[in-house]
Order: structure tokens, then sequence, then C-alpha cells
């Protein structure tokens, strides 16, 4: 006759607590240019039928304060990039903060102005004592 079997205690699948994975780093984030939407007159320019004339009243309306925030080195270009890309809905542009924003930022990125310091920030930043 066979001896008596004990029963089997299962055990446990993990003794301790599983070992955490690190979570990757996050990356740094760019820091977004912020310019204030410029004044304009949407209804002279919907009443522009051409587009390099509505390109060019978005772009003196624009550039000021453009220029106020990321100084003359990138002004002109950022401008002139967002306004001569094809994909920009100019009239948008002249009425949504965040997309005036967005292709802002997307063209000082392409510029390779991320990283640097720019007017509006030096006004920012403390001054050192002589």
């Amino acid at each position: 006759m066979p001896a008596p079997s004990m029963p089997q205690v299962q055990q446990p699948i993990f003794s301790q607590a599983p070992a955490q994975t690190p979570m990757p780093a996050a990356a740094p984030q760019q820091q977004s240019i912020s310019v204030p939407l410029p004044q304009f007159n949407i209804q002279a320019f919907q009443q522009l039928n051409d587009t390099a004339q509505r390109r060019m009243m978005i772009g003196n309306s624009v550039y000021p304060a453009i220029m106020a925030v990321v100084g003359e080195q990138f002004a002109s270009k950022i401008t002139g990039m967002i306004i001569d890309e094809n994909a920009v809905d100019l009239q948008m542009l002249m009425t949504d903060q965040t997309y005036f924003n967005k292709n802002i930022n997307d063209a000082f990125v392409m510029l390779g102005g991320m990283g640097q310091v720019y007017p509006a920030q030096q006004q920012a930043m403390p001054q050192p004592q002589p």
C-alpha cells in the first residue's frame, strides 16, 4: 500500500513584489513661444481677392508682434515661413491664438531657434549687479 501523499501547497508565483522596470525619463519639453495675436481687420482681409495682397496684409500685421518676442534675427524668416506656407489657413492664422502660436513655434523649431534666449526672455532674466 502506498503511503498517503500530502496535499501540495501552491507557492505564489512571486515570492516578493515584482521588480519595477524603470520608466524612461520624460524628454525635456521645448519651451514654446507665445506671441499675442495682433489687431487685425478681418473684414478688409476677406474683401481682398488676391492671395499675394492677403499674405502682405498678414505679414505687415504679424511681423512687429513676432519681432517683439523673438527679435530681428528670426522675425522676418518666421513671418515669411508662416505666410508663404500653402498649408496654413491664413484666416484662421489671424483669428485663432492657438493656431497662430503653433505655426510660429513650428517655424521657430525649423529654424533651430529653440533653446536660444530671445528678447522677451532677456527682459525677464535678472540683470547682473555691478
